[in-house]
């Protein structure tokens, strides 16, 4: 199927550096160029929660959530205290409690998918052969 196919797994392996880039990119934007629909914060949340999820995704369930987490924290950390040099940005202590929760929520959902999943019959051992057929 095509969820199996070499070409889905480089899509779904790729998504991440991808989504690295543009997460960085527009972190460390200059303050006059930084435009933003939500308040800020709900960003950073709704941003965070984002990479977590396309982590998780991208690494296919072979880590532990956990382990994924105690890997993101640091990046947003470190990207938040780059804004330091970033003209018109500021390090700010309310943007990296967003930031931390953000992650925790992914982390929140990943877990929860991957408990549905096993439920549904989806798990670990899950095999993609199988499929329904309607009458």
């Amino acid at each position: 199927t095509f969820l199996m196919s070499p070409f889905f797994t480089w899509i779904r392996r790729l998504q991440f550096p991808l989504a690295i880039i543009i997460f960085t990119y527009y972190a460390l934007l200059p303050g006059n160029q930084v435009h933003l629909v939500y308040s800020d914060k709900i960003t950073h949340f709704a941003g965070n929660a984002t990479l977590y999820l396309s982590a998780w995704v991208a690494l296919g369930g072979r880590y532990r959530l956990i382990l994924l987490i105690s890997l993101l924290v640091p990046y947003s950390l470190f990207i938040e205290l780059c804004q330091f040099f970033s003209p018109g940005r500021s390090v700010d202590i309310k943007d990296m409690v967003a930031n931390i929760c953000g992650l925790w929520m992914g982390f929140c959902v990943a877990y929860l998918l991957e408990k549905l999943s096993v439920w549904m019959g989806f798990g670990p051992n899950f095999n993609f052969s199988k499929t329904v057929q309607l009458t």
